[in-house]
């Protein structure tokens, strides 16, 4: 069953982050991560703040909680962290 990896974002730093990105896809796509959308938001309900949101499919459960927690892609996330306020959270597919 497919698995989802949402996240809203608040980016504080362009440049640290844009490095995030660059370094982080090769490490998704090794787990079977594909990047659905990557985005300015329109935001219809809640908190406005959220600068960016991202949908990346993942062909499991297992792959995404293994992508996500892979000291390759924890290393990386690291700049993430830096650069941004993140709200992420994973869902199952149908």
């Amino acid at each position: 069953m497919s698995a989802f990896i949402v996240s809203r974002v608040v980016v504080h730093d362009k440049e640290l982050f844009k490095r995030y990105q660059k370094e982080a896809l090769p490490i998704l796509r090794s787990f079977g991560g594909l990047p659905l959308a990557v985005n300015k938001p329109v935001i219809l309900e809640g908190d406005k703040k959220w600068t960016l949101s991202t949908v990346i499919s993942f062909p499991s459960e297992e792959k995404a909680k293994a992508f996500y927690d892979s000291e390759v892609y924890q290393e990386v996330a690291k700049k993430r962290r830096a650069s941004t306020t993140t709200d992420a959270h994973m869902i199952k597919g149908f």
